[in-house]
């Protein structure tokens, strides 16, 4: 329809398909936090999509550490998801989540990663 803009004309940064390792904790107000491991499916400067087995509700805010290298430390973030999507005949999710707290350092270091690979379709 006229005036709605795509899911890629709304992105401030452009995806790249790359699958890192990433560690999700469930930030809750109770004292027992889960963590979680997942990988990420693409990844762009201001978030990232990820495959899940837990469902996390819309809004739900996690602290996330994303590996790109062996060499060097996790990028570490503070996370909100944005959406979620169960994966047809399976118990496992795709998640959008957003960077809310992303660093100087890590967003170079990002930048620097993703400037290797090729964009998403």
């Amino acid at each position: 329809m006229a005036g709605e803009q795509s899911g890629y004309d709304r992105r401030r940064h452009r995806r790249i398909n790359c699958n890192f390792p990433v560690q999700l904790k469930q930030l809750s107000q109770s004292s027992t936090s889960q963590i979680h491991n997942s990988v990420s499916k693409d990844v762009s400067e201001s978030g990232m999509q990820i495959l899940s087995f837990y469902f996390y509700s819309v809004k739900h805010k996690i602290m996330l550490d994303l590996k790109l290298s062996e060499d060097s430390a996790p990028v570490r973030s503070l996370g909100r998801v944005i959406w979620i999507s169960q994966i047809p005949y399976q118990e496992q999710y795709r998640i959008g989540i957003e960077f809310d707290e992303l660093n100087e350092d890590y967003t170079m270091h990002l930048k620097r990663v993703l400037s290797d690979y090729s964009p998403a379709d």
